[in-house]
C-alpha cells in the first residue's frame, strides 16, 4: 500500500510505500515479511533551496504471524523487526515490537520501540525517542466510516515522559481508496492535526473470501501492517509529528 500524509506547516508532509510478502500460508495462520519505505519532506514553513525538500527518509522491517479464529471471523498476531532512519549525515537506527487483534466490532493494536544508540554515522546531536503506543478502532455505525483512539507516550525529549493522545476518522471511498483525519496532542507538538490518504494496491475480492470470514477481518489479515506511530523514528528537537 501507499500512504501520503498532508500536516500543518510546520509538521513533514510524508510518503510512505509499504509491501507485504506472505511467507508460510497455512490453513488458518500466516507468517510474512513486511517492509516500509519513506521520505519526510522539509516543513514547509522553513523550506528553502539550501536545505533541499526532503528532510528525513527510512526504512522499516518487520516478521510477524498472525493466527486466525476458529470461526474465521477475527485473528490475533505479533511482529517485530528494526527500523532505520537518515537525516542529512545523521544515522539513526530501532527495534520495533508490536501485536494486533482484529474482531469486527474492534481491533485493539499496540507497538513500542526501543533505540540501538546513535548509529555509526551519527553527526548532530539529536537522538532517537523510545515509544510506547495502544490503538483502539472501532466502526462508527456509518457505511464506510470508522474512529480510532490512540494514546502514547514519549521518553527521553522532555525532562518528563511525555503522554500524548489521538483520534482518527476515516472514511473508505472503496475497497482501494480511504482517507483518515487525525488530531492529536502531546507536550511536545502541543496540539495537531493530519489528513492521510491510503492506497491499497491489492484488496481481496470479496468474492474470493472465505465464507464465515467478515470483509473487515480479511483486508488487514491479507495486508501490511502499516504504522501506529512507532516504525518512523522520532527525533529528539525535530519538527512535531503528526498523523499516523
Amino acid at each position: 500500500m501507499s500512504k501520503l500524509t498532508l500536516t500543518p506547516p510546520n509538521s513533514s508532509n510524508r510518503l510512505e510505500i509499504n509491501h507485504f510478502q506472505p511467507l508460510i500460508k497455512e490453513d488458518k495462520s500466516l507468517s510474512f515479511f513486511d517492509n516500509s519505505v519513506y521520505a519526510k519532506a522539509q516543513p514547509s514553513d522553513s523550506w528553502s533551496d539550501s536545505n533541499g525538500f526532503v528532510k528525513q527518509w527510512g526504512n522499516s522491517i518487520r516478521f510477524g504471524y498472525r493466527k486466525l479464529s476458529s470461526d474465521l471471523s477475527s485473528y490475533h498476531g505479533f511482529n517485530g523487526g528494526y527500523d532505520l532512519a537518515w537525516l542529512g549525515n545523521s544515522f539513526f537506527q530501532q527495534i520495533g515490537v508490536g501485536g494486533e487483534l482484529i474482531r469486527p466490532s474492534y481491533n485493539l493494536r499496540a507497538t513500542a520501540s526501543f533505540p540501538l544508540g546513535n548509529g555509526g554515522a551519527q553527526a548532530s546531536s539529536q537522538s532517537a525517542i523510545p515509544s510506547a503506543v495502544l490503538q483502539l478502532g472501532f466502526p462508527l455505525g456509518i457505511p464506510g466510516f470508522s474512529g480510532s483512539a490512540r494514546a502514547y507516550y514519549l521518553f527521553g525529549e522532555v525532562s518528563n515522559p511525555s503522554p500524548g493522545a489521538q483520534l482518527q476518522i476515516g472514511y473508505g471511498f472503496n475497497h482501494n481508496l480511504s482517507a483518515t483525519l487525525s488530531g492529536s496532542f502531546d507536550d511536545i507538538g502541543g496540539f495537531g492535526g493530519s489528513l492521510q490518504f491510503k492506497f491499497l494496491f491489492r484488496p481481496p475480492s470479496p468474492a474470493a473470501i472465505p465464507a464465515g470470514m467478515p470483509y473487515s477481518t480479511a483486508v488487514p489479515y491479507s495486508q501490511a501492517l502499516g504504522n501506529i506511530g512507532s516504525r518512523i523514528i522520532k527525533l529528539s528537537g525535530s519538527t512535531p509529528a503528526y498523523g499516523d
